[in-house]
């Protein structure tokens, strides 16, 4: 973080009509690192997904609920990320922004199956919609949890 800096003194007309002399400041934040790795850590018997530049530095914690989140991807366009959850119970499919902000449900039906807990699911081409198997079915959902098709 880089400190403030005061730019210069201004006068401002008060909602009173008066005036007034006050400090501007300005300061300028670093750029997000762009961690481009996902994983997944186990601590205390708590699994929660990761991400991390490429020398395994700028390590960020995406998820801190006590349930088991799971097979982060990327979408094809680098703004959000799919991953899978049991908060529910069974696994459902998830999407956050890549800071970890804005996590939401897109699933109803669980991405469960034979031999698939969790981890049956790819991002479409084009970044637009998810397509994850249940059980003996496939289907289709857009990224904000419309749409659902088999």
């Amino acid at each position: 973080r880089r400190q403030p800096t005061r730019r210069r003194s201004r006068e401002t007309r008060t909602s009173s009509g008066g005036t007034a002399r006050a400090d501007i400041w300005s300061f300028q934040t670093r750029p997000l690192p762009d961690n481009r790795f996902l994983f997944v850590r186990e601590e205390n018997g708590n699994t929660d997904i990761y991400s991390s530049d490429e020398t395994g530095a700028n390590l960020r914690r995406l998820t801190t609920s006590p349930f088991v989140e799971t097979a982060p991807q990327l979408s094809p366009n680098r703004d959000r990320i799919a991953y899978t959850s049991n908060a529910t119970g069974q696994f459902q499919l998830y999407t956050m922004n890549r800071d970890g902000s804005d996590a939401r449900q897109i699933s109803l039906l669980p991405v469960d199956g034979y031999a698939n807990q969790g981890i049956g699911f790819r991002w479409s081409p084009d970044g637009a919609q998810l397509i994850y198997s249940s059980y003996n079915r496939l289907y289709r959902i857009n990224r904000d949890g419309t749409g659902l098709t088999t």
